[in-house]
C-alpha cells in the first residue's frame, strides 16, 4: 500500500460507542506500518478515542519493519483521547516500532491503557504537541502515557524516544529492572533502554543512558557488569577500559 490520509468524519465504534480508526475485538492483529506515513484529520467535534484501539478479546500489534513508518494525528482543535489504546480488561495493545505525532489530546495522554496491564511499549518514536500544558494540582498533563485508574494500573515500558518524560505521577509507567529513563539529550528527548554500564572509575561504573552510578561487581579482579579491572588500557574522558576492544564498543 501507499502513504494514506484518514479523515475521522467515518469512524468505527469500540464496544462502547467510542469512535476509533482501526478497532480489533475478539482476534490478534499485527499492523506492519512497513515505512509508509499515515495522516490523520479528525475533523469533526465528536470524541476520536484512538486511532488504533484494541477492544475486548482484542490484541494488537503496532511495529514497522522498515524504520521509517510515521503516523501523524492532526486534531483540528477537535477531541482526540489518544493515538493507541488498550481499551478494557480482555485487551492488549503492543507497539515495537514506528513514530507517532499528535498536536493536541484533549484529555490526558496520547498512548492510554484502560482497566488492564496489557499495554507494552518496546519501541517507537512518540511525540505529543501539549505535553504537560495543562494543570491539575501540582501536576501538569497530558502526558505521553496514562492508565485508568489514579495508580491501579500501569503501562510497561522498555524502549521508544519520548519528546516529553515518559514517567507519570501516579507510578501508571512502569519501566522493569534492567532499564531507565535517559535524558533529555541535545534535541530534547528522552529514550528508554537497557542499563549500558561503563567503567567510570576504580570504584563504580555509570550507565551511558541515565547517568546512574553503582559500585562495581568484582569477580576474579575484575567486574561482571563493565568489565573494569585494575589494570586498565584505554580511556575515553573519566571512563577506563580493560582493552581497547572494549573503548571502540562504548565509543
Amino acid at each position: 500500500i501507499d502513504n494514506i490520509a484518514l479523515s475521522s468524519t467515518s469512524v468505527i465504534p469500540n464496544s462502547e460507542g467510542y469512535g476509533t480508526l482501526v478497532n480489533v475485538a475478539g482476534k490478534a492483529v499485527t499492523i506492519d506500518l512497513n515505512g509508509k506515513r499515515i495522516d490523520v484529520s479528525h475533523d469533526t467535534d465528536e470524541m476520536l478515542m484512538a486511532v488504533f484501539a484494541s477492544d475486548t478479546g482484542g490484541t494488537l500489534t503496532l511495529k514497522d519493519s522498515v524504520g521509517s513508518a510515521i503516523v501523524n494525528v492532526v486534531s483540528n482543535e477537535n477531541d482526540v483521547y489518544s493515538v493507541a489504546t488498550s481499551y478494557n480488561d480482555s485487551s492488549v495493545l503492543y507497539i515495537e516500532s514506528g513514530s507517532y505525532y499528535v498536536d493536541i489530546v484533549g484529555h490526558y495522554s496520547m498512548i492510554y491503557s484502560g482497566e488492564n496491564n496489557n499495554t507494552v511499549i518496546s519501541g517507537g518514536h512518540f511525540s505529543l504537541g501539549n505535553a504537560g500544558t495543562r494543570p491539575e494540582g501540582d501536576v501538569y498533563y497530558p502526558w505521553i502515557f496514562n492508565a485508568y485508574g489514579d495508580g491501579s494500573h500501569y503501562i510497561t515500558v522498555t524502549g521508544g524516544t519520548y519528546n516529553a518524560y515518559p514517567m507519570h505521577h501516579h507510578g501508571e509507567v512502569r519501566v522493569p529492572d534492567g532499564y531507565c529513563v535517559g535524558g533529555p539529550d541535545e534535541n530534547g528527548l528522552y529514550s528508554v533502554g537497557q542499563h549500558k554500564f561503563v567503567p567510570f572509575d576504580e570504584n563504580s561504573h555509570k550507565c551511558n543512558n541515565c547517568g546512574e552510578t553503582e559500585e562495581h561487581s568484582m569477580t576474579n579482579n575484575s567486574c561482571t557488569v563493565c568489565e573494569y579491572s585494575p589494570v586498565m588500557v584505554a580511556a575515553i574522558g573519566e571512563a577506563k577500559y580493560p582493552t581497547i576492544q572494549a573503548a571502540v564498543n562504548a565509543a
